[in-house]
């Protein structure tokens, strides 16, 4: 199938859909879904013609204009991520080319901070990896996927007890420090790198890791750190990768206690206020499970449930 694909390139996470999806033979058409955001200059004349106007209809008529091969295409599918600039108009556009084109949306993020729902009418399958607003807008429930990695065991050495990296966000930096204090007294290996953590802090780096860095501490780490945003329900990533590499989690989200995957052999919920690491669960060994709910989020069975 012809799947023209819009998609946020936040830390480049559409790419392995795309392969993927290319791998399985269909025909991938990749655009980024940038919001229009009006310039204002500080101009009365702008903030009354942004208010007087829907900002993402003129956004697609310039889109339009600037890509006119595009929709000379044929099109399956419009597979739409997040899709914070998509606006019905855009279906409209593909139509006229392509009268059956199936339209599927998934949000990997929360309403609360946006409402990602507010053209749901528009598509036939939606999934989200929030809990709550798979209830809200019955939405399918469907978790963020996971990548096989070939992992080296000879040389695989857990050299981290315990390791987290992500970016600065509702106080994740005070939690780890707390935290890191606590394993520096029991002389226990870590590693914590936070894009955008304050400048004083030692676990601060100043560019993001890339996914195949990021993936490679989480290799040599016995226990990944998972720190939510009280915000939002669903899991993040690193959760789903961590179990599928069989890695312990220490988490501060308590939704994970309502997910089928959920294993108190595996998976530690500490308090974020005041977080608490149990050492004895980091160094208990853990027998890997081959749950066959993860078999269901493994990238190539992933991409199936979106249409």
């Amino acid at each position: 199938m012809r799947i023209l694909f819009l998609a946020p390139s936040y830390l480049n996470l559409y790419k392995p859909i795309q392969e993927e999806l290319e791998r399985q033979g269909h025909h991938v058409t990749f655009f980024e879904d940038i919001p229009y955001k009006p310039d204002w200059v500080n101009t009365w004349r702008k903030k009354i013609a942004a208010l007087s106007f829907n900002p993402h209809i003129i956004y697609w008529k310039r889109f339009f204009r600037h890509q006119k091969e595009l929709f000379n295409q044929k099109f399956d599918i419009l597979l739409c991520i997040n899709g914070v600039s998509f606006h019905p108009i855009l279906l409209k556009k593909l139509k006229k080319s392509n009268p059956k084109i199936y339209a599927s949306l998934y949000v990997w993020d929360t309403s609360n901070y946006y409402n990602y729902y507010k053209y749901s009418h528009a598509f036939q399958k939606i999934s989200t990896f929030d809990i709550e607003d798979s209830g809200k807008y019955g939405a399918s429930f469907l978790p963020f996927y996971w990548l096989p990695i070939k992992q080296d065991k000879k040389n695989n050495t857990e050299k981290y007890s315990l390791s987290l990296v992500g970016s600065e966000h509702d106080g994740r930096t005070n939690i780890v420090t707390t935290i890191s204090s606590q394993l520096d007294k029991y002389g226990l290996n870590y590693c914590f790198k936070i894009y955008g953590a304050p400048p004083e802090s030692p676990f601060r780096i100043t560019t993001p890791l890339s996914l195949e860095e990021t993936q490679e501490i989480m290799i040599n780490s016995t226990c990944i750190l998972d720190t939510d945003r009280p915000t939002q329900t669903g899991t993040t990533p690193r959760v789903i990768w961590a179990l599928a590499l069989g890695k312990k989690i220490v988490s501060t989200n308590t939704n994970l206690l309502r997910l089928p995957f959920y294993d108190d052999k595996q998976i530690k919920i500490i308090d974020r206020s005041n977080p608490i690491i149990d050492i004895d669960f980091i160094n208990e060994p853990f027998e890997k499970k081959n749950a066959d709910y993860l078999i269901e989020l493994r990238i190539d069975n992933w991409v199936k449930q979106l249409f």
